[in-house]
């Protein structure tokens, strides 16, 4: 009988001792792959930061000529003695440029959607990475709201005051000539076929009420873009680094 037991016993010892090194195999194998797979997540949503900064810079940088161009604008419409006119028509032709912009970090975007941020390990940065996204999306409501309720009909406004085939595009550097001419919502015609028109009237223009508050209008609205464009570049330009940080940790290349 004591021998019957103590078989029973080393056998069950055994078999337990076998499933518990079986799980713990299994978790160590586990662990491996996550760990694989989050190092492969951890890349592929630096990426993708990468991708959003490069747009929006592209976009903010346009942005900030436009405000730039409406701000010179607004001043010299008040001055006793404006510059001469084809300083005020570039400036004109540089206030109606308008860069659309959508940003979406589709693989951060689906890790959150399909719960598979939870593999990355840093508390802090899997919370700043699923707010990110929040962010994002609240980036592209706002955007396409100012774009198209101010910024659009602001421009509209504009040309009502402007006649679009009076200003002299032949002023122009080549870099702007060829970023107008790829803009295929903007009708402008062929570079080759550009005629050179009479001088707008910067005297009248000036004198314009209408034109001056049209002018404020559409300045706000540059104004609102550009500074919507560089606060979501903050915030991704951030997150970059945080995660650089922890791929450094990790060893992940960048």
């Amino acid at each position: 009988m004591k021998r019957r037991l103590l078989w029973f016993f080393g056998e069950f010892f055994v078999v337990v001792s076998g499933v518990l090194v079986a799980f713990l195999l299994n978790g160590w194998w586990l662990s491996i792959k996550e760990s694989e797979r989050e190092r492969i997540y951890l890349k592929q949503i630096h990426d993708d930061l990468k991708s959003v900064i490069e747009n929006v810079t592209i976009v903010s940088d346009e942005q900030q000529s436009a405000t730039h161009a409406t701000a010179q604008l607004s001043a010299t419409a008040y001055m006793a003695n404006p510059p001469v006119v084809k300083e005020v028509e570039k400036m004109i032709i540089r206030s109606l440029r308008f860069a659309p912009a959508f940003q979406i970090a589709a693989s951060l975007s689906s890790m959150v959607s399909t719960g598979e941020l939870a593999l990355i390990k840093n508390d802090s940065l899997r919370m700043e990475l699923g707010e990110l996204v929040s962010h994002l999306s609240e980036y592209n409501s706002s955007n396409n709201h100012m774009a198209f309720s101010w910024l659009v009909p602001g421009i509209d406004k504009m040309l009502n005051d402007i006649n679009f085939s009076d200003l002299r595009f032949q002023l122009l550097s080549e870099e702007d000539l060829a970023y107008l001419a790829s803009d295929t919502l903007s009708g402008f015609p062929p570079v080759d076929n550009l005629k050179l028109p009479e001088p707008v009237d910067v005297y009248a223009l000036f004198n314009d009420a209408r034109f001056r508050a049209d002018l404020i209008v559409l300045h706000v609205a540059q104004h609102n873009l550009n500074a919507l464009h560089k606060s979501i570049l903050e915030k991704v330009e951030s997150a970059k680094l945080r995660l650089e940080t922890e791929m450094k940790r990790k060893g992940v290349a960048f």
